[in-house]
This record gives structure tokens, sequence and C-alpha cells, in this order.
């Protein structure tokens, strides 16, 4: 077997693999025989059909596929023995010769295929002159006490109240249509809500307001922040199913109400039984201060792990900024539509390129530092993806697992996943070697300081 590589362009080439009869002819006659003894072939005793017969039928079929198998085989090792950092998959090149495939005239047979090669590159942004700088974030004492007081809040008990209204408490209103439609009576209901839901022109409404207050007239859709039409009909209006499928009732917007009920969320004592609630049965909290210094242990680590995915972020965005890789595009030009053949959409050349030279510096980065990821790292990976599409998760983690099941069943999920957490846990080992000063921060700064950072990005993106 012969194999010979031959440039053609600026990181492209053509290699001639030429398998030759001595390569395949054994395993060839060994197939041949193996079909005769399988054959069952009308008119004959199973496995006892003539060769000559065995060959008409299946004959250069069988020396097709054994010869190019072979062909593919010296292409794989040639390229892996060659460390050669090919783009995609081979194409067939336009210099193939026709070949003719005829079972009683085996001959030697010349492949041609069309690589496009990753030229050799430096990747850049990997040192210290890089000037990265990590940030350890301060943990404000104040919003755990405030962390505190909100956990004894959700943790009480609603009780009936005289007081005016303010804010987080519960409200019972009954209310009637304004302007109902002529010859119709006008629509009664009674509803309740929380003021940490309702909207600030309502809450102007009701603040100061006690037991037995009118309210003036009020847009009863514009009660509940963010309230669709359906929740409205529901919730506010209360109407049933059967309600909503009678088509005489219509029910105008404007409502006047008389506040029937004030209710005030009375916050839990805090002692062990309540430490138990928000930090796990048998915990070792058992007063105010060791309260505040398990919270600020755990809002330090969450700190530090978004202190680390900001660090990591930078690093990437620099490395992709300075890294140069040209690759060559009239391979590309072929290669995107066979890639993304049967899609609605395919990319851009810019576009393509951008995604690719990305794909290659992550593998670099990969391939650099070795890095090892565990199971743990992968479903942090992908809880992240989630947190980022679905923040709401963050507040309610007990549903994470029936959005998380799918994705861990999805195997090229689970790849991206296992990519993205190799590529951080290379650069956290390559932390200590690339930070050029630590400063301190207040954790609101940093927060802002991210925003920033995010905003830029998807400004450069749309750009």
């Amino acid at each position: 077997m012969n194999i010979e590589k031959k440039d053609t362009r600026a990181n492209e080439a053509t290699l001639f693999i030429q398998v030759n009869v001595e390569d395949y002819l054994e395993e060839l006659n060994k197939k041949l025989r193996e079909k005769r003894q399988q054959a069952d072939v009308r008119g004959f005793r199973k496995g006892k059909a003539p060769m000559s017969l065995i060959k008409r039928m299946i004959g250069n079929d069988l020396l097709f596929r054994i010869v190019y198998d072979k062909a593919l085989e010296a292409f794989n090792t040639y390229i892996e023995e060659g460390d050669l950092n090919i783009i995609g998959q081979a194409l067939p090149s336009e210099e193939q010769e026709e070949m003719e495939w005829d079972i009683h005239h085996p001959s030697d047979y010349t492949f041609a295929f069309d690589i496009g090669m990753v030229p050799p590159f430096e990747l850049k942004g990997l040192s210290k002159e890089d000037a990265y700088t990590y940030y350890d974030i301060e943990i404000d004492k104040e919003k755990i006490e405030r962390d505190i007081e909100a956990h004894l809040l959700a943790a009480g008990t609603w009780e009936k109240t005289e007081e005016p209204i303010g804010e987080n408490m519960s409200v019972v209103i009954e209310a009637t249509e304004s302007s109902p439609s002529e010859g119709k009576e006008a629509w009664e209901t009674a509803f309740e809500v929380n003021t940490l839901e309702i909207t600030e022109e309502f809450f102007a409404l009701l603040k100061g307001k006690q037991v037995g207050d009118k309210i003036v007239p009020f847009n009863i859709q514009e009660v509940v922040k963010g309230a669709t039409p359906e929740m409205v009909k529901k919730q506010l209006l209360n109407l049933d199913q059967e309600d909503e499928e009678n088509e005489n009732i219509e029910i105008s917007d404007t409502f006047s109400g008389v506040i029937k009920e004030v209710n005030k969320k009375i916050p839990t004592t805090e002692d062990y039984a309540f430490y138990q609630q928000v930090f796990g049965e048998g915990t070792e909290v058992k007063g105010h201060e060791s309260a505040i210094e398990a919270i600020k242990t755990h809002r330090k680590k969450k700190a530090q792990e978004l202190a680390d995915d900001f660090f990591i972020s930078q690093v990437m965005e620099n490395i992709f900024e300075q890294t140069h890789i040209d690759l060559p595009e009239p391979f590309l030009m072929r290669w995107i539509p066979l890639a993304f053949e049967g899609e609605e959409e395919e990319p851009s050349l810019v576009a393509y390129k951008t995604a690719m030279v990305r794909s290659i510096i992550e593998s670099e980065i990969i391939r650099k530092y070795k890095a090892e990821i565990t199971e743990q790292d992968v479903y942090d990976e992908l809880a992240n993806a989630l947190y980022s599409q679905y923040p709401m998760l963050r507040q309610s983690p007990q549903y994470l697992n029936y959005f998380l099941e799918p994705m861990l069943k999805d195997s090229k999920e689970v790849e991206m996943a296992q990519k993205r957490a190799m590529i951080k846990n290379s650069l956290l080992l390559a932390k200590d070697s690339l930070i050029s000063e630590t400063k301190e921060i207040k954790e609101e700064d940093f927060y802002n300081l991210v925003s920033e950072a995010n905003k830029k990005v998807l400004y450069q993106e749309e750009e």
C-alpha cells in the first residue's frame, strides 16, 4: 500500500492512497467463501451454490467495500501517525480518477482525498504579562443580616392586622365592575394579593389604607406584575371554565373595590428549630453569630465560584482575541455545504471560521493542560446552562432535576458539558500562573462589573 501527500494550496493537500491487490486479495477470497457458505440460493443446497454465481451476485460490491475500507484504514493511520490536525473530514478529490470494479480482474486501486489542515499556531494570552485581575469578593455582613431576616420572615406565619397597608402584606379585596355593558349586571369578584407581587401603581392605591377603606377605580389588568389575560381571568376575575366558554359574558377592565382583610407576615423565632430548617437537620449552627458565619462561608464559596467563572471568561476572550489561526477558505467553502446538508440554513464562511477557530483553541487548551473532570463537574456545567436559561431555577432548586434528567440522557449535551468542564478545570490549573493582581471588591460592585462585561459581549455579538 502506498500513500502520497501532495500539497495543493496553503494548508490544503490531496492524499493519494494506492491499495494494491496483495493488500486485499486474501481477505476478499475469505469473505467470498464465507458468503458462499451462508448463501441460500434457489436451486442449490445452502452453501453449495457455485462460486461463479456468488461472484456475479455480490462480487463487485464486496470488492468495493473491502478495498475502500482498506483505504480508509490507511488514511486514518496516516493522519494519526503524521499528527495531522485536519479540518472536519476528508472530501472526495477533484483529482479522483474513475475506477472500474471487476471481481474477475482484481487490480490496484488509487483513491484521492482532499484534506484541509489546521496550521501550526501558538496559544496567546496565557501569561501574567496579559495582566489578568482576579477578584476577591468581600461578603457584606449587613446583607447576611438581611438574609437571616428574610429567612425568618419566609418561615413566619400570616396574621390579620388592623395596621395600614405597607410592604409584605396580604390583602383581600372585594371588587365590582365600574362600567358594565348596557343591560348587563356588574361583575363581582374577590381576590387576594401580596403587596410584593403587585404593580407600583396598584400599591400606590393601597398604601396606608385599612380594612373597610374603598379603592378608587383601577384597571384589573394592571394589578399583578406581569399578569397575563388568562391569569387575570382565573385569579382575579374568578372565571371558571364554564364562564370562559359563555360568549355572553363581557367584562370591562375598570373596577372599584373595598378592602376586606389585611394580613401581615410575622417572622418566626430565631431558635434551633429555625436553624435546622435553614441549614439542615443536625446542624451545628446554634446561635446568631454562628448562623452569620455559616451563611458567610456559603456565600464566600459561591462568590469564589463566580469569581473563577468571571476570570475564566476573561482569559478565554483574551485567548480568542490574540490567537490567530488562518484556516484554508477554499476547503471550507466546499466543506460547509456538505457539513450542513439537509439543514434549514448553513452558516456564512465568516461565522463558520469563527466557530471552528474557537473550537480548535478550546481543544488545544484541553490538550495542553490535560485536566481531569468528575461527574459532578459535568452535572454543574449542565445546571449552570439551565440557570442561564431559566434564572428562576436558582430560587427553586427542587425543580432542577426535572429539567436536568433529559439533558443527562442527551449524549450531545453531555459531551458539550464535558468539554466546558475540561476547559474550566484546565484554566483553573493555570490560574496562579496567570493572575497578575488580586483585587478585593464588594459584592455589588462585582455583579455590576460582570453585568457590564456581559453587555459588552452581547454588543459585540450583535455587531
